[in-house]
């Protein structure tokens, strides 16, 4: 079987790591993978060892000749606004990852929320327009763009739900994390931009953990907003909070203007090793994006969910709030007393009084097992032979 894996266009680390995971799953079978990616990312990926297609990805007009010369016999793409066109006009089977926010008949818990990658009808329109001569139908909601024969939810169904009519549906197939580990940066030649790393030596940890060592009696914290949601104003206010209070942080978001005691409390790092960081902290601070929520389940470590107004990170945040894994916030955006509700919450966590962060770990415990239950229970083989199937019988319905 051949598979081509395309991430989102315009996407970041969040969109190639689940297809860099998915493709690693593979490797000791007898599938055929490549990539297509823009030419920019293509060197790097090759670095890693990634089969890459010598094709510049710039949207439809390359997906279908791409499909034409690598003949994939399934697409898996993650957040491919232009794949299920593609898929529809050279009838390839489609697989698509799918998360909160992505699932048909969904709504966002809280009405004024949008969706991280800001899509209304009226850009879904622009994007068609140049396909409307094809006769492929149009979309009319966001989640049209997202179609598939299957789809891979890559969380647990405890808390990526998907809507009453779905559950029951065989083509939705939960994955648990879709993550690698924390060498795959400098594989794939990122190397330096690891502040926090040796650059010398890629599985050389040495700063990141002489920082902990030294603050081995304090809280530890790591606070980030992944690579594309943005801190706030306030944000800041908290991070100077969390120093003025003799707790250490790790963060990959830079905070200047510290006196000579703040700076020995904060490690700060543009990309970190995420499964290192995390085995060394008491609590993490993050917006829950797909590529960042997974960790501290992984890692069993609480959270605090900063609210960024975008209905498919919020809603997960809530949702893990309501499992007992994590305390949700609404950013600051729509919550006047945002930085008191932080100071309280981090004291709460600090203070631990009334089985607080016994609560906490007892869910995070649990949360551990279904992921690990869910991961051993994926077959991606199964599920690309499924889509096959499926859309074979689709283009050749049984008399």
């Amino acid at each position: 079987m051949k598979v081509l894996f395309v991430p989102m266009l315009e996407g970041g680390p969040a969109h190639l790591l689940p297809l860099l995971a998915l493709d690693k799953m593979l490797k000791h079978t007898s599938a055929e993978t490549a990539f297509l990616v823009p030419r920019k990312q293509q060197q790097v990926l090759r670095q890693g060892g990634v089969n890459v297609l010598d094709i510049d990805h710039v949207g439809f007009r390359s997906e279908v000749p791409a499909y034409k010369r690598f003949g994939p016999d399934v697409v898996v793409d993650d957040a491919g606004m232009t794949t299920g066109a593609a898929t529809l006009l050279t009838g390839t089977p489609r697989v698509a990852i799918q998360r909160t926010g992505m699932f048909p008949g969904g709504a966002p818990r809280n009405e004024k929320h949008g969706h991280s990658m800001e899509i209304s009808a009226e850009d879904l329109r622009r994007k068609w327009a140049g396909l409307a001569h094809l006769g492929l139908p149009e979309p009319k909601a966001f989640s049209d763009l997202f179609r598939a024969e299957c789809k891979i939810v890559p969380g647990l169904p405890s808390i990526e739900v998907l809507p009453p009519p779905l559950q029951d549906d065989p083509t939705y197939c939960f994955s648990g994390p879709l993550l690698m580990d924390d060498f795959l940066i400098d594989r794939l030649g990122g190397g330096g931009r690891w502040a926090g790393v040796n650059p010398g030596d890629s599985k050389n940890f040495a700063p990141l953990q002489k920082f902990f060592d030294r603050n081995r009696r304090r809280r530890r914290l790591y606070v980030t907003f992944g690579t594309v949601a943005q801190p706030t104003r306030e944000m800041y206010d908290c991070l100077k909070f969390l120093l003025g209070n003799d707790a250490a942080v790790v963060s990959s978001i830079r905070l200047d203007d510290l006196t000579t005691v703040q700076r020995e409390l904060f490690f700060y790092a543009p990309y970190l090793p995420m499964h290192f960081v995390c085995s060394n902290i008491d609590l993490m601070v993050h917006h829950c994006g797909s590529g960042t929520y997974q960790y501290p389940l992984i890692h069993e470590v609480p959270s605090i969910i900063v609210g960024t107004q975008c209905h498919d990170r919020d809603d997960v945040g809530m949702r893990l709030a309501e499992l007992g894994a994590a305390v949700y916030l609404p950013g600051p955006g729509e919550n006047e007393t945002f930085v008191g509700d932080f100071k309280r919450a981090v004291e709460q966590y600090f203070a631990g009084e009334g089985g607080f962060m016994a609560e906490k770990k007892k869910s995070l415990a649990a949360l551990n097992e279904e992921v690990k239950r869910t991961a051993e229970a994926f077959d991606l083989e199964a599920v690309l032979v499924k889509a096959a199937h499926l859309s074979a019988e689709r283009r050749h319905p049984p008399h």
